[in-house]
């Protein structure tokens, strides 16, 4: 693996649908490959985040944070779009808590995609 490859959609333990990666040993590879970042997007959730951040910063590698959001598909419910966002700043991860949390209030999937809440605010 190269060192100038950064994997910006990775799914940990905490993805409770499709996460087998444990922490720990994700940061420890990704840190032996000279990777010099990393990204991790959890499925609806930001379980991880907290751990995975002191993970990669004690083990010198840049932890992006973000999140694999789904969005309610208006021609098929069964199959909804998928939308990988990622923090940026300080606004961002407050944005994205928010959404998150919102996501769970209303239903995974069934809100996002109607406007309601403007991501480009």
């Amino acid at each position: 693996m190269s060192a100038q490859f950064v994997h910006l959609h990775v799914h940990s333990e905490f993805s409770l649908v499709d996460g087998v990666a444990r922490i720990k040993p994700l940061v420890a590879e990704v840190a032996k490959q000279g990777v010099p970042a990393i990204a991790l997007t959890d499925q609806s959730n930001m379980f991880a985040l907290v751990r995975f951040f002191k993970a990669a910063v004690n083990a010198g590698v840049k932890p992006i944070c973000g999140v694999d959001l789904l969005i309610r598909n208006p021609d098929d419910a069964n199959k909804p779009f998928q939308l990988v966002l990622l923090i940026q700043n300080a606004i961002g991860y407050r944005r994205l808590t928010e959404l998150v949390s919102r996501s769970y209030r209303e239903g995974q999937a069934s809100w996002l995609a109607d406007g309601r809440y403007g991501l480009a605010n």
